[in-house]
């Protein structure tokens, strides 16, 4: 009887990591939907600073007549700051999610990075903004009162009608909690998700 042949040297039975790892049918829709969101919110932030840096010639543009009041100096490297930051941020997502597309664990961990730190500095930013609301609220009482003298409209006048201090403040504050809200989602999100047991799973299968 002959005897079975020698398998060559070097083989070995196949082992769980010889196995290609599963395609992840969740990667590609969602680190699509990552770089989209990145892509977005940059453009977003770009679009905010320069509207900040603008806003005295927007005001002129819009109703001419005397020189505009400046945006406090605090209030302007605020914004500008929050939009580096942001950029920053957006690089990091974009790279993160198009890790996620080509299934690299070094994307998971990217896009985890990019959440946490998008959690923390929504909550750092929400308390300088609460630090900052009566400069801001001034800022906003001298706008109204510029687009008030600078309207030739006597109905446009009666419309904007009196400042007032206590519902600008509120409503200054319901805004910037809104928007810290609504920027939160997302990463709390894509936390949760890539939390779950059953994706952690299939992540570990990845390169």
């Amino acid at each position: 009887m002959l005897d079975a042949p020698t398998p060559p040297r070097g083989d070995r039975p196949l082992t769980a990591e010889d196995v290609p790892a599963p395609l992840a049918k969740w990667a590609m829709p969602l680190g699509i939907t990552l770089l989209a969101y990145a892509v977005l919110g940059s453009l977003l932030m770009v679009l905010a600073v320069g509207v900040a840096l603008a806003a005295p010639m927007l005001m002129k543009l819009a109703a001419p007549g005397g020189e505009p009041p400046r945006m406090p100096l605090v209030l302007l490297a605020f914004v500008v700051t929050g939009g580096v930051l942001s950029l920053g941020l957006g690089v990091l997502l974009g790279v993160g999610g198009l890790g996620v597309v080509s299934q690299r664990r070094v994307g998971i961990a990217r896009v985890q990075r990019w959440a946490v730190i998008r959690l923390v500095l929504a909550a750092v930013s929400l308390v300088v903004s609460w630090v900052l609301l009566p400069t801001q609220v001034e800022y906003n009482r001298l706008a109204h009162e510029w687009q008030v003298a600078a309207s030739n409209d006597p109905r446009m006048r009666e419309m904007l009608g009196d400042f007032d201090p206590a519902a600008n403040r509120r409503m200054t504050l319901i805004s910037q909690v809104g928007g810290s809200i609504a920027v939160s989602l997302v990463p709390f999100g894509v936390l949760l998700f890539l939390g779950r047991p059953a994706v952690q799973r299939q992540v570990e299968r990845w390169d």
